[in-house]
């Protein structure tokens, strides 16, 4: 197998983000890996391991850091991350598990444009969901508080 180019991601936009996601204690890295079949995939990792190179299951509350500490990690530890998520996991460390996320793959087109089935469920949640832009950039992620 030959080199693989990493794919560009569309960064998130820190400063979009609602306040009121932020001060969930559920954030986390992720970076993009070669999987075995050679193409490229998304794999959390834990902040307070990055020195040693730990690795999160994304389903284990002690592998979440506040917002600040994984905004930190990726500004200084960029090489151990390619960019910050939320864990919508539910009854973390007794939390109730509260929100309610949506993955819209693939209803960007190359321009953009928003497919009409994403468009319709958007439509629904507009005024209380928080969207962006994938990584990927051809998709949507939506997170609603599920109370």
């Amino acid at each position: 197998m030959g080199q693989v180019t990493k794919p560009e991601i569309a960064r998130v936009q820190l400063e979009n983000i609602p306040q009121a996601l932020k001060n969930i204690d559920r954030w986390f890295l992720w970076r993009h890996v070669v999987k075995d079949d050679g193409t490229w995939g998304k794999m959390p990792t834990r902040a307070e391991k990055f020195l040693r190179n730990g690795q999160s299951t994304n389903k284990d509350g002690g592998t979440f850091v506040p917002f600040d500490e994984a905004v930190n990690w990726l500004n200084y530890h960029n090489d151990r991350g390619d960019n910050v998520g939320l864990s919508t996991a539910m009854g973390i460390k007794g939390e109730p598990g509260n929100i309610l996320g949506l993955d819209f793959d693939g209803c960007l087109s190359g321009k953009q444009e928003l497919s009409v089935w994403a468009d319709e469920i958007l439509r629904e949640v507009e005024g209380i969901a928080y969207v962006e832009v994938s990584p990927s950039g051809t998709g949507l992620k939506a997170m609603i508080n599920g109370n």
